[in-house]
């Protein structure tokens, strides 16, 4: 299950320390979301 990418870096760090490949998902979101908004910038 992958958290919204609003979650709080607190409660991400908490949870990404105990499962690596929730912290790949979790780039992955990132990287999704920058591209996004990037789009909605320009």
């Amino acid at each position: 299950m992958t958290p919204p990418a609003s979650t709080p870096l607190q409660f991400n760090k908490a949870d990404g320390y105990q499962s690596v490949p929730h912290l790949s998902e979790l780039k992955t979101g990132l990287h999704k979301l920058a591209a996004k908004n990037a789009l909605t910038l320009n």
